[in-house]
C-alpha cells in the first residue's frame, strides 16, 4: 500500500468515503487561506475564518516554544496566551537535561499494514513543569496537541473520549513505538476562541496495547477506503451532509456532489436513528453490520480538532488583552490572567449531561430535516 493515512483522513472516510475519494483521490482540497487574508477582508468565508484562526493558533505556539517573537496583542495571540498556564513552559523545556519537540512529523510508523503520517504540536520532557502542571507523566514525558473550539463545554472531549481517539492513540502509538515505551500520558489543549478568553486540559494515559488494536482497527478502514478506483464508485452518506456547517464537496457549495439524493425528510432522520457509530453523539455513516462490530471498538470519535471548522461561527469580538500582551509584540506575559480548568477536576451533573446530550441530538435531527426540506425546495 503505497498511500499514506492520517486520522483526519481515515475519520473522513469513514463519515463519508465519497467525501474522502473526492479530497484523496481528486485532490479537490479547499484552497489555504491564512489569517493575514482573514484580517485584510480578501476571504469572507466564516468556514475558511475558523480555519485560518485555528492554524494561526497553532502558528503562534510554534513561534513560543521555537523562541521567535509574535504579535501576542493580535487575536489568535490572546487566544494562544489563554492556554499557556496549562502547558509547560518554554524556558524550562530549554534548561539542561529538558527537551521539547515542537510541531514535528510523527515519527514513521507502519502498523496494520498501513504506513500512518501526522503532525505533532508538542513533545516534552520537563519534571519541574509537570509538577507546576499537576502531573506526574510516565518515564516524564507528555505528549501535547493544541486544539481551538468555538465552545469548550460543547466539543472537547471528555477523558473517556479522548482515551478512544483515533488521533491521540496514533500519536502516542508512534511514541511508544520510537521510544520503546508500554505507555505515555498525554494532555489536549482547548483554547476557546469566541467570547470567552478560557482554556482547558484534558488528560489521559494512552496504553500501548490499546492502542494498537484502536490503530489497527483503523487500518481495516484505511484498506478498504484503498481499494476504491475512482469517486464515482465510493459510495456517499447522505446523513453526514450537514457536518460542521455543510460539506464541501456538495452542489450547494459549489461541490460536485448531490448527496447521493438524500430522500425524504423521514427517511433521512431514520438513517441517522438508526445508526450506531457516532461523532459526539451525531451519527456518521451507514455501514455493514461487520463494519459496524469492528468500528464499534475502534470508536473513531472526531474531536473538536484544529482546525475542524465548527457550525456558523460568529464575528470575532475585539479581545479583551492581558496588561503584558498590550505591550506589543515580543515575548508573551510568563502568567496570562484567564480562566483555566483541567477537565478532570469538573464536577458535571449526570442528569445535565444526559439533557444537554438529548437537546444536542434533538438538534441534530432538525438540522437533518431543515436541509432535506431545503433540497427538496430546489
Amino acid at each position: 500500500m503505497d498511500r499514506k493515512f492520517s486520522a483526519s483522513g481515515v475519520k473522513l472516510g469513514v463519515r463519508c468515503e465519497r467525501a474522502w475519494a473526492y479530497c484523496y483521490l481528486d485532490g479537490l482540497r479547499r484552497p489555504e487561506v491564512s489569517w493575514a487574508d482573514i484580517e485584510s477582508g480578501v476571504v469572507r468565508d466564516p468556514r475558511a475564518r475558523s480555519l485560518a484562526l485555528g492554524t494561526e493558533v497553532h502558528h503562534a505556539y510554534e513561534a513560543w516554544y521555537g523562541g521567535r517573537a509574535y504579535d501576542w496583542s493580535s487575536v489568535p495571540g490572546v487566544i494562544a496566551t489563554s492556554g499557556m498556564a496549562l502547558l509547560p513552559d518554554p524556558d524550562v523545556c530549554r534548561e539542561p537535561g529538558n527537551w521539547a519537540e515542537s510541531e514535528g512529523a510523527l515519527p514513521p510508523l507502519e502498523h496494520g499494514g498501513v504506513t500512518w503520517s501526522g503532525r505533532m504540536d508538542l513533545l516534552v520532557c520537563a519534571p519541574s513543569e509537570f509538577a507546576r502542571m499537576g502531573i506526574a507523566p510516565f518515564e516524564q514525558m507528555l505528549l501535547v496537541d493544541f486544539k481551538t473550539s468555538s465552545a469548550i463545554g460543547r466539543y472537547a472531549l471528555t477523558p473517556t473520549e479522548l482515551a478512544a481517539d483515533l488521533q491521540s492513540n496514533l500519536y502516542g502509538l508512534a511514541v511508544m513505538h520510537r521510544e520503546a515505551m508500554p505507555r505515555i500520558d498525554a494532555r489536549w489543549v482547548y483554547v476557546e476562541t469566541k467570547e470567552r478568553r478560557r482554556a482547558a486540559a484534558v488528560d489521559v494515559t494512552i496504553e500501548r496495547s490499546r492502542a494498537e488494536d484502536t490503530v489497527g482497527e483503523a487500518a481495516e478502514v484505511a484498506r478498504r477506503l484503498c481499494v476504491i478506483p475512482s469517486s464515482a464508485d465510493a459510495t456517499p452518506n447522505p446523513t453526514a451532509c450537514g457536518d460542521y456547517g455543510g460539506c464541501e464537496y456538495h452542489r450547494r457549495f459549489g461541490g460536485p456532489c448531490d448527496g447521493g439524493g438524500p430522500g425524504s425528510v423521514g427517511a433521512m432522520i431514520h438513517a441517522r436513528a438508526n445508526s450506531n457509530l457516532t461523532t459526539k453523539g451525531t451519527p456518521i455513516m451507514t455501514l455493514t453490520p461487520e463494519m459496524h462490530e469492528k468500528l464499534a471498538k475502534l470508536r473513531i470519535v472526531t474531536a473538536a480538532a484544529t482546525p475542524d471548522p465548527e457550525p456558523k461561527p460568529e464575528p470575532e469580538p475585539e479581545p479583551e488583552l492581558p496588561p503584558a500582551a498590550k505591550r506589543g509584540r515580543g515575548r508573551p506575559p510568563k502568567t496570562a490572567a484567564v480562566e483555566t480548568s483541567v477537565m478532570p477536576l469538573v464536577a458535571t451533573a449526570t442528569g445535565l449531561r444526559d439533557l444537554v446530550a438529548a437537546i444536542e441530538a434533538a438538534e441534530a435531527d432538525l438540522a437533518a430535516a431543515k436541509q432535506a426540506l431545503r433540497e427538496a425546495l430546489g
